[in-house]
């Protein structure tokens, strides 16, 4: 598993947990991640405003294992900064929702999901490629092409909508100083995509447990 997942995910939050537990597991073994120290692999993240940053990132929300302290984590695992490249990883991706959500015909829940991807691709075996056969290929094209063929057979009732490989489009909902740094990083053997996704799911399926 993952190492940051929620002990009880409920609704949507249950369903990108089931997608993140699936890819986390298929992709360790065929991009040749050895073991679980290079994907830092996030389920959904918020998007909070960083004055330090003078924009907004992504963070993902954790509580310590005291209870007592709370705060975000980014891409190094550590509290605080933003889930974006870090050398120290082969892999960070994480989830954002888009909006609106809204209700169709069958009153069925539609909600719109970004999933973010930072990879260095010197680090991977897309497709299954080993490190020494890689020399000339578009590893690009090879990494994004695993992704859909994987969410066509594993998606958790989520469907593709869009890709997208510009940095500054990917990073679209981001802003301020970090973001600029990201677009000057975003450059070969580094590469970042994003998946727009969109799921279908019934709101009263996978409620809350009740502790009482």
């Amino acid at each position: 598993m993952p190492q940051f997942t929620q002990p009880n995910p409920t609704g949507l939050d249950w369903y990108i947990q089931t997608l993140q537990a699936r890819m986390y597991s298929y992709f360790k073994t065929l991009w040749s991640l050895v073991d679980d120290t290079k994907w830092n692999c996030f389920p959904r993240a918020y998007r909070n405003f960083s004055k330090e940053q003078n924009g907004y990132i992504p963070q993902y929300f954790i509580v310590s294992d005291t209870n007592t302290t709370n705060d975000y984590a980014g891409s190094d695992a550590l509290s605080g900064g933003a889930i974006f490249y870090n050398d120290n990883y082969s892999v960070v991706s994480f989830f954002g929702l888009g909006d609106p959500e809204r209700k169709n015909d069958t009153r069925d829940d539609v909600a719109k999901v970004q999933l973010m991807f930072f990879i260095d691709l010197s680090k991977i075996t897309p497709g299954g490629i080993p490190l020494n056969q890689q020399h000339g290929q578009r590893l690009d094209e090879v990494v994004i092409n695993d992704m859909r063929n994987f969410m066509l057979c594993n998606g958790c009732c989520f469907t593709i909508t869009d890709t997208y490989r510009d940095v500054d489009k990917v990073l679209e909902k981001y802003s301020g100083a970090v973001k600029k740094s990201e677009l000057q990083n975003d450059m070969h053997p580094k590469f970042c995509f994003r998946l727009d996704m969109e799921i279908r799911y019934n709101p009263f399926q996978n409620v809350p447990k009740n502790y009482n």
